[in-house]
């Protein structure tokens, strides 16, 4: 199956450079995103945007079943990860995989 749509579990200047070089590429993007970063640019460079939590990190983009199942609503077939704590975590991997 060919890789058509990357979910971006990044945000700010690290999300916008995998959008750009995925849209270079000619795939659909999709941004995760906190209440408080509805306005940013990496939203508003995606194809599609899905709400992932309210403002603090640790209540949207490191909650990993919320990136889930945004990638699982959206068709995504690639997930990034979030550079910090995410990377860590076993189960981020594992979900990924599944």
């Amino acid at each position: 199956m060919a890789l058509s749509k990357i979910l971006v579990a990044n945000r700010g200047e690290i999300a916008c450079r995998i959008i750009r070089a995925a849209k270079k590429l000619g795939k659909s993007t999709v941004s995760v995103y906190s209440k408080v970063d509805t306005d940013s640019l990496h939203v508003r460079m995606a194809d599609e945007a899905v709400e992932v939590g309210p403002g603090p990190a640790a209540e949207s983009y490191l909650k990993i079943d919320n990136i889930i199942q945004a990638a699982k609503s959206t068709g995504s077939q690639v997930r990034t990860k979030v550079r910090a704590l995410i990377t860590s975590k076993a189960e981020m991997g594992k979900s990924c995989s599944e």
